[in-house]
């Protein structure tokens, strides 16, 4: 790699310098020279913004050993880079604690044995670091047109750290979701291995550093977005971390090359969800469909595989399909949902329509049914937690287990129905198989034997609170619900003890005196939910919603 900052060890080598000699801190060398600047006042503070080499005389200055030691101390401080001094002009003598703290902090101090033209000093040394800065912004350039260049080309993305480990002579890895690995050179597997293990266990934690150390190793990390989500991470082995700016602007443009290979690739794949969409269609709606049709986007191994049906409803403020704008949203959501399904090993089908989103998860034949519910707490979170912009107001609803691909529109007719209640909220669970009472009621809401049921065990209490507008059926749900504490249901109904035992006198008429008999409270318990159930009933007819 080219030298891109300037250094004390550096400027020791310019002709400037023969007559210089370095008489303390010698380990500190290597320090970093942003500018050069001739002091000659006490008050230093305001005129050092740190990396600064230091030229003075020591004229005006007052150099017993302790304004010595303060003067050193607060360069020190200021993390300026070295201090130079032109001997005999002001300054005799440099006392031995004066060198020993610059020798504890490394802090180069140089001295001119003769006099020196401090203009000429700074006039070389700004050339020479203005020089290197160009330097660096034709680097820049030539780096970002090469990794563009090469984004366009097959194998990219390893071209891409090709140019990087030739550029720095260090290698460099790329890491993506799942499986989605490039190094170079092809000698790094083992050190693939530790970062990829390392990435594993702290990729939460890792976001928002640009420096990482992995088994002694340094390493320069930038993450490769797109869409505001991180696909993968770009990482180069570092030999001098104190270049922090200059490795991540090199690292930043190749990681933008290598998010619009990403981007192609990801679209080249989003063109297959007309075809996608159709077949997604067609399942919901138990059509017939040739396989062969759709073998380009659906694994046989998959067409025996257990799934469930996913629907997001975007209940306020749906996408409208006919904007300009609706294909490339699409694409994104679409994008969006795959890469977080597919991280967790699912197999996922989309469709994506300006009112729900709909999606047929296979599972993977590694992944066993007794743990499968374990995978999908895990993605949970994130679903719920997506980007608003892309998912406004979305509720979520998962079927039960399909084991048969026939099985695909009562998965989705399930998927539904638990939107339908957790918009009513009904209930809140995001899984059909948590549905309890209302997993039997949901075959019921199609016919008239739900009416019936709740006519025959509630129908004396609906007409007597809609002729006198009274709360019985509330009184009734709370007071079971209660285990027919008469305390506990008189304060959640807000009313004095004896307001409740008079409405239950009435339930005993209306009802019969044994209703809290075992038998009896079950029906009334079912009859209250199917009432609910019914009151606000949406009717879900699969054909009408595709």
């Amino acid at each position: 790699m080219k030298e891109i900052e300037l250094t004390v060890q550096d400027v020791l080598k310019r002709p400037l310098f023969n007559c210089a000699k370095i008489i303390a801190g010698k380990n500190g060398v290597n320090r970093k020279i942003t500018w050069s600047h001739i002091l000659e006042v006490k008050d230093i503070d305001m005129f050092v913004n740190g990396g600064e080499l230091i030229l003075t005389t020591g004229i005006n200055l007052q150099f017993d050993e302790q304004h010595q030691l303060d003067y050193v101390k607060k360069l020190i401080d200021l993390n300026t880079a070295c201090l130079c001094i032109e001997m005999e002009t002001s300054v005799k003598s440099l006392s031995e604690a004066v060198l020993s703290l610059a020798e504890n902090h490394d802090y180069p101090i140089i001295i001119f044995e003769q006099t020196v033209k401090f203009v000429e000093i700074t006039h070389d040394l700004h050339t020479l670091i203005i020089n290197r800065h160009h330097q660096i912004i034709t680097d820049l350039d030539r780096l970002s047109t090469k990794f563009n260049q090469q984004s366009l080309q097959p194998n990219g993305i390893l071209k891409i750290l090709q140019e990087l480990y030739h550029y720095f002579q260090q290698p460099a890895f790329f890491f993506g979701h799942a499986s989605e690995k490039y190094y170079f050179p092809s000698d790094q597997k083992l050190v693939e291995c530790s970062i990829r293990n390392f990435l594993e266990e702290n990729e939460e934690n890792i976001f928002n550093q640009r420096f990482i150390w992995i088994k002694h190793q340094t390493f320069v990390v930038v993450p490769v977005c797109v869409f505001d989500q991180i696909w993968g991470y770009l990482f180069l082995e570092a030999f001098d971390p104190s270049s922090n700016d200059f490795y991540t602007l090199v690292l930043d443009r190749a990681a933008i090359a290598i998010s619009q290979i990403l981007l192609r690739f990801r679209t080249i794949e989003e063109r297959k969800q007309n075809l996608e969409d159709d077949l997604v269609r067609a399942l919901l709606l138990e059509s017939t469909f040739e396989y062969e049709q759709f073998s380009s986007i659906f694994p046989i191994q998959y067409l025996k595989a257990p799934l469930r049906v996913i629907c997001f409803g975007l209940r306020e403020n749906p996408i409208d399909s006919n904007h300009p704008h609706w294909e490339e949203k699409k694409i994104q959501i679409s994008m969006m949902l795959r890469s977080l399904l597919n991280k967790t090993g699912f197999y996922t089908l989309l469709s994506v329509r300006s009112h729900e989103i709909i999606a047929i998860v296979f599972m993977p034949p590694s992944v066993q049914l007794h743990t499968e519910r374990d995978k999908w707490n895990q993605v949970l979170d994130t679903l719920l937690n997506i980007n608003p912009g892309y998912f406004p107001t979305a509720f979520l609803g998962i079927s039960s287990l399909c084991f048969q691909i026939s099985s695909i529109s009562k998965g989705y007719e399930e998927a539904r129905y638990v939107l339908s209640l957790k918009n009513r909220n009904i209930s809140h669970t995001h899984f059909f198989d948590e549905m309890g009472i209302y997993r039997l009621l949901l075959p019921l809401c199609k016919t008239d034997a739900l009416k019936d049921y709740i006519a025959y065990y509630l129908g004396k209490v609906l007409e007597y609170d809609k002729q006198n507008d009274s709360e019985l059926l509330k009184t009734l749900a709370i007071y079971l619900e209660c285990n027919a504490s008469k305390k506990e249901a008189a304060e959640r109904l807000f009313i004095v003890r004896q307001t409740l035992y008079h409405r239950i006198e009435k339930l005993k008429l209306l009802l019969g005196a044994n209703f809290l008999k075992p038998v009896n409270r079950l029906a009334l318990e079912v009859a209250i939910h199917g009432y609910y159930l019914e009151h606000n009933q949406e009717t879900i007819e699969i054909s009408e919603k595709l």
